[in-house]
């Protein structure tokens, strides 16, 4: 409880005209500005040196430069393998890694189903992000005050047989004159959710293409920092492997030694069924400073995939998935029925503020519709 840490959501993205901003102080969310150029970080704990930034960053550059030149058929797996050609083994790595940390995790999806000209189509707003440091729920209390939650009713079926929209479950039924459906994509493609009757071809096919991610989070408190404080972050460099190659440093937000590495995509994926993750995220941090380091006083590790109410973290611009799919969810089933989230964003899908555009998209379209 002294600790507090988002496990979910942890940003306000792309500041400069968001409209979370004046919500987050209407709630009293507090924000910092969260610089996310993070440090490169080898083994031994050595920071790269201005030499090595130079060289990685004309090595990163063509892969940008590749991903501007992307067909509509390129996943980012076959652009990357097109701008390691003719690196040297280390220059491979190194653009491994930072596809592995910068493009897969940072989506949340395999770089062989993201589809690589979908990502510079990614963000409505720009500016820095914002990191939420004394919790995200604040923002859900505060948009909640003053109407009529339904609180631990889990939903099994959605009818719109009968006068009056029905959404069922262990615990009864709820009736209402529209329904605004804002399930995970996750959930929606488990069909543990019926509808009846059942859904369009099209929104059947929308929520099939679109992809849903996975990003999870190992939280480590320390009794004292031992790693380097000049920014809010680092990368891992690992001889091996792709697992927990990104690191936030929580010192400053919580006011405690911490940390937060994140693990997305496959290698994501493969940790949710290991009982040592937590275990393996300290041995990176190990593989970087060295075996003397203390170990963690407490940890927790998130497995979204796993958790039934969620299955995954955010949707991904897939292969075959793209903006037309998400514009596809969000068109009204019938008069009664519409869908919202980030997955229906075409912008801002991934982010909260693509969720809460999108419900209030959906709010409008089902007033209209009731005129």
């Amino acid at each position: 409880p002294d600790f507090p840490v988002d496990l979910g959501a942890s940003w306000i993205h792309d500041s400069e005209g968001n409209p979370l901003v004046p919500l987050a102080e209407e709630a009293g969310l507090q924000v910092r500005p969260s610089d996310r150029e993070a440090v490169w970080v080898m083994q031994g704990g050595r920071p790269w040196t201005d030499a090595q930034y130079e060289r990685g960053g004309g090595v990163t550059e063509r892969l940008d430069r590749e991903l501007l030149r992307s067909s509509l058929e390129d996943s980012v797996a076959d652009v990357l393998a097109r701008a390691s050609d003719g690196l040297s083994p280390g220059d491979r790595r190194l653009l491994e890694i930072w596809a592995s940390a910068g493009i897969a995790a940072d989506f949340a999806g395999p770089l062989k189903d993201l589809a690589a000209a979908e990502l510079d189509k990614a963000g409505e707003f720009s500016g820095p992000d914002l990191l939420v440091a004394n919790g995200y729920g604040r923002l859900a209390d505060h948009l909640a005050k003053d109407r009529k939650i339904v609180l631990d009713f889990q939903v099994e079926k959605i009818s719109l047989v009968g006068p009056k929209v029905t959404v069922e479950g262990p615990k009864g039924k709820l009736e209402a004159d529209a329904c605004v459906v804002t399930l995970p994509l996750g959930v929606l493609k488990s069909g543990s959710v019926a509808f009846a009757p059942p859904l369009p071809p099209t929104h059947l096919a929308a929520i099939e293409s679109i992809g849903f991610g996975l990003l999870n989070k190992c939280i480590l408190r320390f009794e004292s920092r031992f790693w380097p404080a000049e920014a809010e972050g680092f990368f891992n460099l690992p001889p091996a492997g792709l697992d927990w190659l990104d690191w936030v440093d929580l010192t400053t937000p919580t006011g405690r030694p911490g940390l937060m590495g994140l693990i997305g995509a496959d290698p994501a994926e493969a940790m949710e069924a290991r009982q040592d993750a937590v275990e393996s995220a300290y041995d990176a941090l190990r593989q970087m400073f060295g075996n003397g380091i203390p170990r963690p006083v407490a940890s927790q590790i998130t497995r979204w995939r796993s958790d039934p109410l969620a299955r995954g973290s955010y949707s991904f611009p897939k292969l075959g998935g793209g903006s037309e799919m998400r514009k596809a969810l969000a068109e009204p089933v019938g008069e009664r029925l519409i869908f919202a989230g980030e997955a229906l964003s075409v912008l801002d899908y991934g982010t909260v503020h693509g969720a809460f555009l999108s419900g209030i998209q959906a709010a409008e379209t089902l007033a209209g519709l009731a005129r």
